[in-house]
């Protein structure tokens, strides 16, 4: 089955959950970005790393990362459209401001965080969680603010194989 952590003699990585919604409001283009790993969560790999996708064209992005899972029902951040389900503490590590490229009024927008995983057993079963806030410009007035976007909250589990 899919959701069988094994396949033949391989354990396969467990994959992020996801909560709450993303949204878009004012002058954002009317996505919904999403945070994608663009490989496993795997200690040791040092290709380990974070995307934004699908986010505004012309934004900035920042994507906030902690220990521990995504809650609700999160912190309210105005001006954002919708809570950080990230949680809110003195681990909170933010890494921004990142133009995201594209085009405004399109869904082009992307940013990369890339990091790798130490290969320390320590950190096995660890959760960590991201959650990224966008601020676009404004499609008349180019000010920073005339709209944002906020990705669902993801969860991720660090493993050894």
């Amino acid at each position: 089955s899919p959701l069988d952590p094994y396949a033949g003699l391989a354990i396969r990585p467990l994959r992020a959950r996801r909560l709450g919604q993303p949204c878009t409001s004012g002058a954002c283009a009317p996505c919904l970005p999403r945070l994608v790993e663009r490989s496993d969560p795997v200690l040791g790999n040092p290709n380990y790393g974070v995307s934004l996708v699908n986010a505004p064209g012309n934004s900035i992005a920042w994507i906030a990362f902690n220990v521990g899972s995504c809650s609700l029902p999160g912190v309210p951040a105005p001006p954002l459209c919708a809570p950080l389900l990230v949680p809110v503490n003195n681990s909170l590590a933010i890494f921004g401001a990142v133009g995201t490229g594209g085009t405004a009024g399109n869904c082009d927008g992307a940013a990369n965080v890339n990091g790798g995983l130490p290969l320390n057993p320590v950190l096995c079963g660890i959760e960590f969680s991201a959650q990224a806030g966008i601020f676009c410009f404004g499609n008349a007035t180019g000010t920073v603010g005339d709209g944002t976007a906020v990705t669902s909250c993801r969860t991720t589990v660090l493993q050894g194989l």
